[in-house]
């Protein structure tokens, strides 16, 4: 006696399918889409993030007005050594 699989599988899946109750998949699609729409969301604002910060950084390089190291403002020049030869 030779047993078909694929017929068998076949049989036990339609059986399956149609004694098993429907699945309520509206709070997994709603879910779903709450988690596309803040995702969304978050990459726009990196993206708006990005280029205020290229168009800051473009208009501070073009009026020449970068901010200084504070260290410089407050070391004083050393006074020049003269050797005695």
């Amino acid at each position: 006696m030779r047993i078909d699989l694929e017929r068998a599988l076949s049989d036990i899946a339609t059986t399956a399918q149609s004694a098993a109750a429907p699945v309520p998949v509206d709070r997994l699609v709603s879910r779903m889409h709450r988690r596309r729409a803040v995702r969304g969301a978050a990459t726009g604002t990196v993206a708006v993030g990005a280029v205020a910060a290229v168009a800051v950084g473009a208009t501070q390089l073009v009026r020449g007005t970068t901010p200084r190291s504070t260290a410089s403002r407050w070391m004083r020049p050393s006074a020049p050594t003269h050797s005695s030869r």
